[in-house]
């Protein structure tokens, strides 16, 4: 069972490297699509997918979902397969087609970002880890890339901007939409396929009954 990580901070601090980490490199998975996520069980088949291609595990580090949970890929001491450069002037410019699977953290965001719009919950989250990982390991903004800029892709698609993910990576998020006391509960529901939407939106009598509904599904299923 892959459990998301409750608080990307605490995650952080229980890891001792022996990698030299100095990139990030965000992505965006493009299949599964945002519409397509269905919490743990996405991410067990993205895991058996990268498996059946003989890699050791998920190619990415992180993965956000569209409902803001962090999934655990690869472990942040192994080296990524996800950012191979092909272009030669990002291979000039860091010295060799594996040096960011060596040096950097990858991070996906589950969806095709270029059809579909990031949502608000998913910004979010991903604003705080990579902000997170850039402090925690003392990266500049600028040593943050997104995939298209090494190999012939759109990744991770015309809905994510390069210079506003990066301003990202200057100053502290804004406080997460759900409370901190609430965060592990409203993670756990909506991977659960309890809760869908965003934390603000308002609970109405027929939302109160869809919840209840399918907590008793989970119950009879479970």
């Amino acid at each position: 069972m892959i459990e998301p990580i409750a608080d990307i901070q605490t995650w952080l601090a229980g890891h001792t490297l022996s990698r030299q980490i100095d990139s990030l490199v965000l992505h965006h998975s493009y299949r599964p699509s945002a519409a397509q996520y269905q919490g743990e069980k996405t991410i067990t088949a993205i895991r058996n997918y990268h498996l059946s291609k003989g890699w050791r595990d998920i190619g990415y580090h992180l993965l956000v979902g569209p409902d803001g949970a962090i999934w655990p890929g690869r472990d942040l001491n192994l080296p990524g397969a996800h950012a191979l450069i092909h272009k030669p002037d990002m291979i000039r410019l860091l010295g060799s087609s594996g040096y960011l699977n060596q040096h950097s953290v990858g991070i996906c965001a589950i969806g095709d970002y270029e059809a579909e719009k990031p949502s608000p919950t998913l910004l979010a989250t991903l604003k705080e880890v990579l902000f997170r990982l850039a402090q925690g390991f003392q990266i500049p903004s600028e040593r943050l890339f997104f995939h298209r800029q090494v190999t012939a892709t759109s990744c991770p698609g015309k809905n994510f901007d390069l210079e506003s993910v990066r301003s990202w990576l200057k100053a502290e998020p804004a406080s997460p939409v759900v409370e901190a006391w609430a965060a592990d509960s409203w993670r756990w529901a909506q991977t659960k396929g309890l809760i869908l939407g965003e934390p603000t939106t308002p609970v109405d009598r027929q939302a109160l009954a869809t919840v209840l509904y399918r907590y008793d599904r989970l119950k009879t299923q479970g």
